[in-house]
């Protein structure tokens, strides 16, 4: 995570060098993909923190937030209003990838 602002972080892949952005619009279902880092305000994300520890990753400036569509490893995010479910709480693990 590259820290913008008090709030906001650009998602970086420390394998691809990439970050994450909507693939077309941003507009409730539109899926995320990588994308090259630079220039994008669709990259900047907002980090939530709940009660229970989890966090919600809400795309900067609106009022969608990262969704997962299923427990299969690999499959792709969306983008999605606010809801209760844990397909919005993400848990943040630091990582030490070796490159």
């Amino acid at each position: 995570m590259i820290k913008i602002d008090e709030e906001t972080y650009l998602l970086k892949d420390l394998y691809t060098q990439k970050s994450f952005a909507p693939v077309g619009e941003p507009v409730a279902g539109t899926q995320l993909a990588q994308r090259p880092i630079g220039g994008d305000k669709h990259q900047h994300w907002q980090f939530n923190r709940q009660d229970d520890g989890t966090y919600t990753i809400q795309l900067a400036g609106s009022d969608l937030y990262i969704t997962s569509t299923s427990s299969t490893v690999d499959d792709r995010l969306v983008l999605q209003p606010a809801s209760d479910d844990t397909d919005q709480r993400w848990t943040l693990t630091q990582q030490h990838p070796i490159i």
